[in-house]
């Protein structure tokens, strides 16, 4: 079985959420939906980011008006 592959996980797909009958119909694939920000870590993760770009947004107007320049 040398330079073949084995199996493969996927869950991204080019034109989701369509996914090619082709790999739907291969045994040695796993599918599945691209769901990897729907973690609690990730979400928090999220939640810290947007926080921190409203409180620089808000607090720290000279920043904003060099970026908007």
């Amino acid at each position: 079985m040398q330079g073949e592959i084995a199996g493969d996980g996927l869950d991204v797909f080019e034109n989701e959420p369509d996914v090619p009958s082709e790999l739907i119909a291969l045994d040695n694939v796993v599918l599945s939906p691209h769901r990897a920000v729907h973690t609690e870590e990730t979400l928090m993760c999220l939640v810290e980011l947007v926080m921190g770009n409203l409180e620089a947004f808000y607090f720290f107007p000279q920043i904003n008006l060099y970026f908007l320049l």
